[in-house]
């Protein structure tokens, strides 16, 4: 192999393949998106208004919610493969939370996922003028990065907890797809939540998704202070009761799994 051992070799493979993955995971986030705004742009009459919403501000819904999905965290099916398997095990023996283990490898992928993002959104931005508004103020501005902060840690949490039932069912892949289905229309991901009946709006509105998502969004499109306010409360909420939750869910788990021997 020369000056380069064949170890080298495949560890700069392995780097190559991983950032390879993740760039092309971007642009399937990225190029659906690029479909809607030619669709957008060319079905929505710049004057009307939809629901309340602009063209620009539609627009600028989804490119910005395209960095947002980058940064929010939705992988974490190794917690539950590590429950299943046994290998929670090794976990278990380190000195250090098994939580925040996980947490700080999803925030270091979402950090890089969600630098990616920008340069994404700022090319589409730069291909459809207008498509990207400045937050609405510099209060919403500082708002939107609090939320942010806050939908980060409910969606890790929120998604964490989930994944704990695997201490007591084999195979959550069920489970997940009904959350995952549920998830992806009550969050806002797919279409703002002030697009559905009200009454479907006010039963997603007492779930924790909208929180992820929807909230942030509106935040930076310039909510009123008094919501921002309340949305906040609610999230912190969500955060304390997800909290909670785990603790309790990882107490009781840890007896089962224990019992069982992993």
């Amino acid at each position: 192999m020369g000056f380069f051992t064949e170890s080298f070799v495949q560890q700069v493979r392995s780097v190559a393949t991983y950032r390879a993955n993740l760039w092309f995971s971007l642009a399937a986030e990225a190029i659906p998106l690029l479909g809607l705004l030619l669709y957008l742009g060319g079905v929505f009459p710049a004057h009307e208004v939809l629901y309340g919403y602009t063209r620009a501000d539609m627009l600028t819904y989804y490119v910005a919610g395209l960095v947002l999905t980058a940064w929010i965290p939705t992988v974490w099916w190794e917690v539950g493969e590590n429950i299943r398997s046994g290998a929670l095990n090794s976990y278990l023996l380190r000195p250090k939370s098994y939580f925040w283990y996980f947490w700080t490898c999803q925030f270091a992928v979402n950090v890089w996922y969600t630098s990616m993002s920008l340069v994404f959104a700022g090319a589409l931005a730069f291909v459809f003028p207008g498509s990207l508004q400045m937050p609405a103020s510099l209060f919403h501005g500082a708002m939107f990065a609090l939320t942010a902060l806050m939908a980060f840690q409910l969606a890790y949490q929120t998604g964490y907890l989930i994944y704990l039932s695997a201490f007591w069912i084999e195979d959550v892949s069920g489970l997940l797809s009904v959350t995952y289905l549920v998830q992806t229309v009550a969050c806002g991901q797919l279409f703002p939540l002030d697009f559905l009946p009200p009454w479907a709006s006010k039963v997603a509105s007492l779930l924790p998704f909208p929180y992820w998502f929807f909230f942030p969004l509106k935040v930076y499109m310039g909510l009123p202070f008094d919501q921002v306010l309340q949305g906040i409360g609610i999230t912190a909420g969500w955060l304390v009761l997800t909290g909670v939750g785990i603790k309790l869910v990882w107490t009781a788990g840890l007896r089962r799994y224990d019992a069982r021997g992993g």
